[in-house]
């Protein structure tokens, strides 16, 4: 008998597919005035809120273009774009926000099997 799990509907991928989020914050960043969005090309997954302030939703999977928006006080930090390869891919995704010289700033790396092996800053004042 062959099982037969379709990787593309989103309740299979809810329960097989662990991506990860994990915040870091440091003391004078307000965690509840970040947003993280998610758009995933060729998919249904556009603009998919995965923390809104206060919570951490689930993170959607989709191979491809994972393009990621973060917001702090209403503003557009940036955006960047994670390339995965295969749908089952799960990673940990790290976002350490913190404040130097005035401005906010936001180092991200992704652990997993298409990892990000450079650390991305993106700010606003």
């Amino acid at each position: 008998m062959t099982l037969f799990i379709p990787k593309n509907h989103s309740f299979f991928a809810h329960f097989i597919n662990k991506n990860t989020l994990e915040l870091n914050i440091q003391d004078r960043v307000e965690l509840e005035q970040l947003r993280l969005h998610l758009s995933i090309s060729a998919t249904d997954y556009e603009d998919e809120v995965i923390f809104d302030g206060t919570t951490k939703h689930r993170i959607p999977k989709g191979y491809g273009e994972n393009d990621w928006t973060v917001e702090y006080k209403g503003k557009p930090m940036g955006t960047f774009r994670h390339f995965k390869k295969n749908n089952w891919h799960d990673h940990h995704y790290i976002f350490n926000l913190y404040e130097y010289e005035g401005t906010i700033k936001c180092d991200i790396k992704i652990k997993g099997p298409d990892e990000d092996k450079a650390t991305l800053t993106i700010s606003v004042n």
